[in-house]
């Protein structure tokens, strides 16, 4: 699992720097300050990233048809029995937001990034990070 710790070794570690830059923004106000939006927008993206790259490389292990976009990630995941529906359905909105940061990044509302990343990131993250790789354990994927 080399490929596959490395990326999770990534993701938790840019767990950890999220959880420090939140300690220091305890109100909507203060996570307005630039350094602190701008770098918690980058963590969350890098993770999802992570997991897209984690995740299309399972798929590609598994002989499964490969994703024509990364939304489609999310749906051949489910198809494989790696996430249920409602995982899915998380992950598939997670990679809307990374979406619409690479893309289309000042859309993105301070109230909304404050609300993903105090209420959703983590915990959705490893929801996902754990269902990948415990498939690919057992797939004996990058062993």
């Amino acid at each position: 699992m080399a490929k596959m710790k490395e990326y999770a070794e990534l993701v938790e570690s840019r767990l950890l720097d999220l959880r420090e830059i939140l300690a220091r923004a305890k109100s909507l106000e203060e996570f307005r300050r630039p350094w602190i939006l701008y770098s918690t927008l980058h963590v969350i993206q890098s993770c999802i990233q992570a997991l897209l790259d984690m995740s299309i490389h399972l798929i590609a292990e598994l002989g499964a048809k490969k994703p024509s976009t990364y939304r489609e990630t999310a749906e051949i995941l489910r198809k494989l029995g790696v996430l249920d529906s409602e995982l899915a359905e998380k992950f598939s909105g997670m990679i809307g937001f990374r979406n619409l940061l690479v893309h289309q990044y000042a859309r993105v509302s301070v109230e909304e990034a404050y609300r993903i990343a105090r209420e959703e990131a983590e915990r959705d993250i490893r929801e996902v990070l754990k269902a990948v790789l415990k498939k690919a354990r057992e797939a004996g994927v990058d062993p």
